[in-house]
């Protein structure tokens, strides 16, 4: 006689208590975004490399020595540039994830402060540098008071995220937010 055992009871629900994360593919989007707006200023940053080459290496080069020259500092600004904005997308995610637990929806897409600062310290800068045809975004009018001017709307809309947070943790949040830019800046 064999006897039948009934199925375990199904497990009971686990909420998950990770905290809420910026949409990843959001996270692919900004950097490929980035990468294609860095890409389409090669040619102005080869102009530039060309522009400031010292006469006497201009006169010992070939035209074909100083067009690979000037050709493999575009790429390397393009390679460099490469890894640092994953370094920096990288950091931005993990501040994004620990500093702030809660994230706003945006048309069913989650995303954070620090997502949303790191966005606009870079896309709208290079878009502006390739509209403009400068290979260095420094050199346009108002860019040093952009950031500040974002950093203040962006905690200002996110005010609902940071505000209630005990004193010391909002200083943190409002600190790491307006340290932020300055990595596009220096950049």
């Amino acid at each position: 006689m064999s006897t039948l055992t009934p199925p375990p009871p199904p497990a009971p629900a686990v909420e998950d208590d990770r905290p809420p994360r910026t949409t990843p593919w959001l996270w692919f989007a900004a950097y490929f975004a980035t990468m294609g707006l860095v890409a389409a200023r090669v040619p102005l940053v080869i102009r530039e490399a060309a522009a400031h080459m010292p006469e006497d290496v201009k006169r010992e080069l070939s035209a074909n020595a100083l067009d690979m020259a000037t050709t493999v500092a575009g790429i390397a600004f393009v390679g460099t540039y490469a890894v640092v904005m994953a370094l920096y997308l990288w950091l931005v995610a993990f501040l994004d994830k620990r500093m702030l637990r809660t994230k706003a929806s945006v048309g069913g897409l989650k995303v954070g402060l620090y997502f949303t600062i790191a966005l606009a310290s870079t896309v709208p800068v290079h878009l502006a540098a390739v509209v403009a045809q400068v290979a260095d975004a420094r050199t346009l009018p108002g860019f040093y008071v952009y950031f500040p001017v974002v950093v203040a709307a962006l905690l200002f809309a996110f005010r609902s995220h940071w505000f209630r947070l005990p004193g010391r943790r909002k200083a943190v949040v409002i600190l790491v937010a307006a340290a932020m830019p300055l990595l596009a800046i220096l950049g």
